[in-house]
């Protein structure tokens, strides 16, 4: 009876533990390092805005950084400052998300218009929208011009030139416009052009070569760059 009672724990007791964590231990990382490549390869998907850590929170501060689709990339918070002008203007309502209409007054032999600043480090601009102003339709723009450069030593590059045909009707003073980066505001009356860019810049200059009656005045209620937008100005690293 001793010699029975000696033998069976022995092997009952032996393979259990022995079999049992070895498949577990082998099988687990095993599948963690096969998935491993999809991350590494999502960033390359954007590799314009590489320029910017990917890492940066301040875009969208509970989700990961993946760079984000706007109506436009001239964001509230951006200088901007005229340009092509008889005099300095305060430019601002051209692109302060409203209907209030701007007039840019021409200097001789230059194109009016504005440079921005946004907020945010780089963006990509994929197309432009020029809302009609309250009256004035001679004053129209016909012709657009949107450069992009990283700097302020930096030279301009062009990203778009072209005509733009603005409609007949007019758009009230001072409407909260409600647009995406797909589509303009229904509601209102623009005219938008959509172009190839996948170079990303920090800083833009919008002008307007010509207006509709070939005068001195360019007359727009607001101007969008629909686009993508990077990490903050102040989070990014050069």
């Amino acid at each position: 009876p001793t010699v029975q009672t000696t033998q069976t724990p022995t092997k009952i007791s032996t393979p259990s533990p022995t079999s049992s964590p070895t498949k577990d231990t082998t099988s687990a990382p095993s599948k963690a390092t096969t998935s491993g490549p999809g991350p590494t390869q999502t960033p390359i998907e954007e590799p314009t805005l590489i320029l910017s850590p990917t890492k940066d929170p301040t875009l969208s501060p509970t989700a990961d950084s993946t760079p984000t689709k706007v109506n436009t990339v001239i964001d509230l918070k951006s200088n901007i400052t005229s340009v092509g002008t008889e005099t300095p203007m305060i430019v601002d309502k051209a692109c302060d998300g409203t209907t209030n209409a701007l007039t840019f007054k021409r200097a001789l032999g230059q194109n009016p218009g504005l440079i921005a600043e946004p907020s945010h480090s780089f963006s990509i601009v994929k197309g432009i929208r020029v809302y009609n102003g309250p009256n004035y339709k001679s004053r129209d723009p016909t012709k657009y011009i949107v450069e992009g450069r990283n700097g302020y030593e930096d030279s301009w590059h062009m990203i778009s030139e072209g005509g733009i045909t603005m409609g007949r009707r007019r758009n009230p003073k001072g409407i909260l416009i409600s647009s995406t980066f797909s589509e303009g505001d229904t509601s209102l009356r623009f005219r938008e052009v959509s172009f190839e860019n996948d170079v990303a810049y920090s800083q833009y200059k919008v002008t307007f070569p010509e207006a509709k009656d070939g005068g001195t005045r360019v007359l727009v209620a607001e101007v969008e760059l629909p686009g993508i937008v990077g990490p903050s100005r102040t989070e990014a690293s050069f």
